[in-house]
């Protein structure tokens, strides 16, 4: 029996094991062989195209580099002088005419030599002749025996040494060199002709400038050396011709391209040449109708993708194999100790009275009855149901205040939880603040707040049954989601009702009550919850009673800078210094009421009611010389953070200004105190005299009375009590034979390293010294 039925869950893990191990792995290989694959060969062409353009620009580069030179060439001062001689040339001086030719001939050599060009010369229309690094000659002569160009007609050649070329390319045409005797043809080559006039604006020009591209040499800049397997070819679309080719494909194979490469200025495609496929890439140039390719043997360019391919099936089939071995091994893991647990379930009496049957597997049993013993755990179902409603109002505080904005998680989470956050009925937000006094603050307990919390939160729900969620992101804060009537409203009278509940509460705390927009969808109950929360945030302190919508109260009121001028903080100085504790409370409130009228908000209020104690303890006690009190500060911030009516803070500052003047008032006293402490040091100043041993006794802190010592002597305590000391000790060591040990006991210190140091510091010489001058 245990056989059979380990085979059973033995194959069920099985099957789970492989589909685990093995769809990854099919997954892995599937990617290789589709998206990797066709990434390698995109990146293939775009290398393909970024090589093609670099050595485009290259030639093309060479070729404008070649137009300015011969431009140079063409407009040089010997080319000039040569065309000025016209067609007289008897007339000047012919040592001049020798080496202005010289000139031309050295020139055309070198632009011959630096672009490796197969021939260049100058024609000068207006005397009929032309010049190459050769020598002088006819027009007629130059071009029927010394530079004949084969296919192209006398009206053609015309033609071409007609009117103003700026950079013209001949189609490539084959040039022949003739014996003028024999007649015989010495030399052919295939060319491509560079042709510029010079002026090159003028339609007559003095000069024409020919440069023989040849073939080979277009070849070479056109070669990739690191990449013997591709091709390359210089393609004339204009011309139907093949400038220049590598010797990989025939002319012929070039120009079948031509349809492919007029489509688009640059790109790629695959074509068909003698029965092989071959990948083509072409840029156009930007000096004329070439195009630039390459041209690579398809299964060259993806001979490592299909390497990867293959590899990729290879991983699939040893991976398979691997599965299955691990999946063989975990499974039987697996069904030993299931079988385990299985055996001890058989053990128990209550498994026993309700044993499944024999036909199902050891994990079914187990999962039939751990269900059953949750079934009988009735308790547990109780108190999850007792924490439902803490749930609901966790997940509602989350949606409402933003926290949780993803509608699909929202949407599942609320399934999940059973709350029909998304039924169709029109919902707002109305944000109730609890306002408790500073006495009630203080005194009320944690309990007690929440016991009020609780009364207000059931007899709301009990005025609005099955309307209403609560959330409390704040102790001050309740949060009242309201499903509106279906015949419509905004929340208006669903606040009133609350209004009227909380009237009864008016004696532990004050509210008040925003509402926010209509909220139609579960996402738009944020947009409500921030305008309510905005409204309460700008409330004037003229307008707590009222209830607070999104036009409850629009007006124009000044801008806030929350600081007081300079002349208002000089009043509050001058009204300090004067102890007038009754003009100061009245400007206080002056200020205050001045806020009313400019209709602050409560926040903004109450940032310029904590200027104004900042101003009052701040710049007033500088002015009377009196220590800021540490407790009665922070009790009056707190108090003026409890209030919300104009009249607790007239309240605050008049018990402010009070408390202020009155610590002013004891200034003589502290004075005549002062002076006794001095009197003290200059007669007990061989004693043990500490700062915070008169602090103690003048019931101040220590930084308090070394600030008031200060004022009062003009000296910090130290330095008074030990100049105090030193006087006592010239007077000795003048009048006495005392040694220095005698003399620092008896003035008070407590070695006579100690006094020979303090000496010297203050008097600038040790006290041997001064003895030996006095």
């Amino acid at each position: 029996m245990w056989k059979k039925r380990k085979g059973r869950i033995f194959w069920k893990y099985f099957s789970s094991y492989i589909i685990l191990i093995l769809l990854p792995a099919i997954s892995a290989c599937f990617l290789i062989y589709t998206y990797l694959v066709s990434m390698m060969d995109s990146e293939v062409e775009k290398s393909d195209l970024l090589m093609l353009q670099s050595f485009s620009q290259s030639t093309d580069k060479m070729l404008f580099n070649l137009r300015e030179d011969m431009v140079q060439l063409a407009g040089s001062y010997f080319v000039g002088k040569f065309s000025e001689y016209g067609g007289s040339p008897q007339s000047v001086d012919q040592v001049e005419r020798v080496d202005t030719i010289k000139e031309i001939y050295r020139e055309l050599a070198t632009i011959e030599n630096a672009f490796t060009l197969s021939h260049a010369f100058l024609y000068f229309p207006q005397q009929q002749l032309v010049i190459d690094k050769n020598g002088i000659s006819p027009k007629d002569t130059f071009f029927t025996y010394r530079h004949v160009y084969k296919g192209l007609s006398a009206a053609e050649l015309e033609k071409l040494f007609t009117g103003k070329h700026r950079m013209t390319f001949t189609p490539k045409l084959n040039v022949q060199r003739l014996d003028i005797l024999s007649k015989e043809v010495t030399a052919t080559y295939p060319a491509v002709s560079l042709l510029m006039s010079y002026p090159i604006a003028s339609d007559s020009p003095e000069v024409y400038l020919v440069a023989d591209l040849q073939g080979q040499s277009l070849q070479s800049e056109i070669t990739l050396g690191d990449e013997p397997s591709k091709e390359t070819a210089i393609l004339d679309v204009a011309n139907h011709s093949v400038i220049a080719l590598t010797p990989g494909y025939s002319e012929q194979n070039v120009l079948q391209l031509e349809s492919l490469v007029v489509a688009n200025e640059r790109g790629s495609g695959i074509v068909e040449l003698d029965g092989t496929k071959v990948h083509v890439s072409y840029v156009s140039s930007r000096l004329n109708n070439w195009y630039y390719v390459t041209l690579t043997e398809l299964a060259e360019l993806r001979s490592s993708a299909n390497l990867m391919r293959t590899v990729s099936v290879w991983f699939l089939l040893g991976f398979t194999v691997i599965g299955l071995v691990v999946s063989n091994v975990l499974s039987r893991r697996m069904a030993l100790p299931i079988y385990r647990i299985k055996s001890k379930f058989e053990l128990m009496p209550e498994y026993k009275q309700d044993a499944p049957d024999g036909t199902q597997d050891e994990l079914h049993m187990i999962s039939k009855w751990s269900n059953h013993l949750l079934n009988r755990s009735s308790e547990m179902e109780v108190t999850l149901r007792a924490v439902e409603p803490i749930i609901h109002e966790h997940f509602v505080g989350k949606v409402v205040t933003g926290e949780w904005r993803n509608p699909y998680l929202v949407q599942q989470y609320a399934k999940e939880i059973g709350f029909n956050l998304y039924e169709n009925v029109p919902k707002c937000v109305v944000i109730i603040e609890l306002l408790y006094d500073v006495n009630a603050h203080r005194t009320m307990s944690v309990s007690e707040k929440t016991l009020h919390n609780t009364e207000l939160r059931s007899k709301i729900a009990a005025a609005l049954p099955e309307r209403v969620w609560f959330t409390q992101p704040t102790d001050s804060l309740l949060v009242c989601v309201i499903r509106l009537m279906p015949e419509g409203g905004d929340g208006t009278e669903e606040a009133l009702q609350i209004q009227k509940i909380l009237q009864p509460f008016s004696i532990y705390f004050r509210s008040v009550i925003s509402v926010g927009a209509v909220a139609l969808e579960p996402q738009q109950l944020y947009e409500s919850y921030c305008q309510a929360a905005d409204l309460l945030e700008n409330k004037p302190v003229s307008k707590l009673e009222q209830i607070l919508t999104g036009d409850g109260w629009k007006h124009e009121r000044s801008s806030f800078d929350g600081c007081l001028t300079q002349q208002e903080l000089g009043r509050i100085t001058n009204l300090v210094k004067t102890m007038d504790r009754a003009g100061l409370a009245r400007y206080c409130c002056e200020l205050l009421d001045d806020s009313v009228r400019k209709q602050y908000t409560l926040k903004e209020t109450k940032e310029l009611a904590r200027d104004m104690l900042n101003a009052l303890i701040r710049e007033g006690s500088i002015a009377a010389g009196v220590e800021v009190n540490l407790e009665t500060y922070p009790a009056l911030l707190e108090q003026l953070s409890m209030c919300v009516e104009l009249e607790e803070f007239k309240l605050v500052f008049s018990e402010a200004c009070g408390t202020m003047l009155t610590e002013a008032e004891s200034k003589e006293e502290r004075s005549m105190l002062l002076e006794q402490v001095t009197a003290y040091i200059h007669e007990h100043y061989a004693e043990n005299l500490g700062l915070e041993q008169f602090a103690r006794q003048l019931g101040m802190s220590m930084g308090h009375f070394s600030r008031i010592f200060k004022d009062y002597t003009s000296e910090k305590f130290v330095d008074y009590v030990a100049k105090v000391r030193l006087n006592k000790a010239k007077e000795l060591l003048k009048e006495t034979g005392l040694n220095m040990e005698e003399v620092a006991g008896r003035v008070g210190f407590i070695s006579a390293t100690s006094f020979i140091t303090t000496f010297k510091k203050y008097e600038g010489i040790t006290p041997g010294k001064f003895r030996t001058l006095a």
